[in-house]
């Protein structure tokens, strides 16, 4: 995984086709506990403190705090949440937008803005519906937040890829 600097680490076009590579057929609340068990699965391997949510509909549906989290990290997967839920795209791509326009990153430790530049937020999207929700995390920095965001999406799209079959 990868640190987290003042810059964005990845260029719009990346993260872009990522969203676009993530776009589910169908979306259930089966593939909620399918999703949040693969996001467990993920801190194992990692060994890192990811705390991560799952908003679907208007509700959070799914959230977990790990061992060494807290309320500044549930307080951070809310407003990456309000951020993907307003700009129907990744906090990461919101960061890197506004970078190339000149908005550089508000250093505080925790921004009073309702959205948020920054990693960690991502759309989920189904193909006949739009975006239906988000899938959040804050844990050890934002590009490592947005990459756990992807290997979560991608696992599961896999998962639902394999049961087709």
């Amino acid at each position: 995984m990868k640190q987290s600097p003042m810059d964005p680490l990845f260029t719009m076009d990346e993260v872009a086709a990522q969203e676009e590579e993530l776009v589910l057929d169908s979306f259930t609340q089966k593939d909620v506990k399918i999703l949040g068990d693969i996001m467990h699965q993920i801190n194992e391997e990692y060994q890192m403190a990811f705390a991560f949510e799952i908003y679907v509909n208007g509700l959070t549906v799914y959230k977990f705090l790990p061992e060494g989290t807290g309320k500044i990290n549930a307080l951070w997967m809310e407003k990456k949440i309000e951020t993907v839920m307003t700009m129907g795209y990744s906090t990461m791509r919101y960061w890197i937008l506004t970078d190339s326009i000149g908005v550089k990153r508000n250093p505080d430790f925790y921004p009073t803005e309702p959205i948020v530049r920054c990693g960690g937020g991502f759309p989920i999207r189904v193909k006949s519906a739009g975006v239906i929700g988000a899938i959040a995390c804050s844990g050890p920095g934002d590009q490592n937040d947005h990459l756990f965001c992807i290997e979560a999406l991608r696992r599961l799209k896999k998962q639902m890829a394999d049961k087709k079959q």
